[in-house]
Parts: structure tokens; C-alpha cells; sequence
């Protein structure tokens, strides 16, 4: 069990299952927990490759219908970050590496790996590495599964800064991101100073900064909520962490866990 509970970042719900696609160095391992059984228990299955494999930790995933795409983190072998892009179908666990064309975004872990529609994913953030160093970056791509072509959105207006281990979510034509680390000038990695959260418009294709709401106003520009509501209390925003998670629980955002900044 410590295994998988160790990727918890890395799980995905299809229907009633849920999945956790280990990349381990030895082989591809699927454990899944149907949420439907009288007695939940994980159970693993066979994975079957279908062409190249390289053993990978970190990665980001998502799932659409009964596929999981997992892109980037660092590879066991070299220890580096890599840009793969797998697709695992779960209807026959069969495991595929995808080609990529187009400008491909630079090797990296700690990202996010998001769904806009049926048919694009987009990435989001994570850190690289040049020369020996590490670095975060606010790359913003998207990979289209039809032509297998990535497109690089760098020079749009008003991005987000650049993050790791941060979070992402897509609700109601909209790409939600917030939270993360940041390497500072001293080269110390901390949580980020941004409590905001910022929105990329789909239909639009622009972002939007939604400023987190203060203690001496009641009001709050772009339509984001007012009031956060907390499991552990009422709070005007859910502060400054990295390594959360974030989910769409029927049009709202809900962050769960995560490394809050001590000061918050």
C-alpha cells in the first residue's frame, strides 16, 4: 500500500474506479479501487506495452472517458526530467507512448496536466533543468490527440507566474490554477507568495487573475465567490500551499490538503 498512496497526485476517476498508473523501473503497474464494492480493496493489474517505456516518477496525469494521459516528470533511469507523453487505455491496459509533434515543450516534473475538451490536453508550469540547475517555468501548451501537434501559448497577457507543484482543475469553460512552490533568487525552493487564483478562458483563449478576497471588503471582481468554505473553519481564502489537490465538485472548486506557508 505505500507504494501507490506515495502517487496519491497521480490518481484519476473513471466511473466509479479509481486508477493509479505506477511507472515503476521495473515494469507498469495499474492499481485500482472500485468505489462501488461492498468492501473496497486496491488490486493491481498487468499492464501491457505497447511500444517504448521508460520508467518514470513525478509525472502529470489526467484521465478523458476510459484513457490516462501521463506527461513529463523524471526519469529513473537518467534522473532528469523527460517529456514523454503516455496514453494507458483501461479498457484493455494497454500502454502506449505518443508521438509528439510541433513545438514540444522542454523536459519537466512538478507540472500539471489538464483537459480542455475531448480532444486537447494542456500543461501547465512544473520545473526544468539547465545546465545542472533547477528553474520553474510558466510554460502553457496545449497537445491536440488528433494531430498529435503541440502549440506553445508563452506571450500570452496576463499568465500566471511560473510554478511548481501547484494545482490545477477545469470547471465551466475554464482552467483553473492556483498555489505551488517557487525557487527564489537564492536558489530555496518555497511555497509561492500567490494566493490567487487565475483562470484560463477556453472559449476566449485568455487568462484572467481572480484577486483573493480581503478581510476589509466584502466584495470580489470576475464573479469568484466571496466566501471560501473550509472543512476546518470559515475562511476569506484558502491562503498560500503547494502540493494540493484540486477538483471540480459540480461547478465548484474544492483545494484539498497541501503545504500551507507558516505565516497563513
Amino acid at each position: 500500500m505505500a507504494e501507490h498512496r506515495s502517487y496519491y497526485r497521480n490518481a484519476v476517476l473513471i466511473g466509479t474506479t479509481l486508477y493509479i498508473v505506477i511507472l515503476s523501473l521495473e515494469n507498469p503497474i495499474c492499481w485500482k479501487l472500485d468505489l462501488n464494492g461492498e468492501n473496497p480493496n486496491w488490486v493491481n493489474d498487468f499492464v501491457k506495452v505497447c511500444n517504448s517505456y521508460r520508467p518514470v516518477k513525478y509525472p502529470a496525469t489526467l484521465s478523458i472517458l476510459n484513457k490516462i494521459y501521463i506527461h513529463g516528470g523524471i526519469d529513473l533511469l537518467t534522473g532528469q526530467p523527460t517529456n514523454i507523453l503516455y496514453e494507458f487505455d483501461v479498457s484493455n491496459m494497454q500502454l502506449l507512448v505518443l508521438i509528439q509533434k510541433g513545438t514540444v515543450p522542454y523536459p519537466c516534473s512538478m507540472h500539471t496536466l489538464s483537459a480542455l475538451d475531448y480532444n486537447r490536453l494542456a500543461i501547465y508550469g512544473g520545473q526544468c533543468i539547465a545546465n545542472g540547475i533547477p528553474y520553474n517555468t510558466k510554460c502553457f501548451a496545449i497537445y491536440d490527440l488528433t494531430s498529435k501537434f503541440w502549440t506553445i501559448y508563452n506571450e500570452m497577457s496576463n499568465m500566471p507566474y511560473a510554478r511548481a507543484l501547484h494545482c490545477a482543475v477545469q470547471a465551466s469553460d475554464r482552467l483553473y490554477v492556483y498555489g505551488g512552490q517557487h525557487i527564489d533568487s537564492e536558489g530555496i525552493t518555497r511555497v509561492h507568495d500567490d494566493e490567487c487564483v487565475w483562470a484560463y478562458d477556453i472559449q476566449h483563449h485568455k487568462w484572467q487573475k481572480y484577486l483573493s478576497p480581503t478581510r476589509e471588503s466584502n466584495t470580489f471582481p470576475f464573479g469568484f465567490p466571496i466566501n471560501w468554505l473550509s472543512t476546518t473553519g470559515w475562511k476569506q481564502s484558502p491562503g498560500r500551499c503547494s502540493g494540493a489537490t484540486m477538483i471540480n465538485l459540480n461547478g465548484r472548486i474544492a483545494i484539498i490538503g497541501g503545504l500551507v506557508l507558516a505565516s497563513h
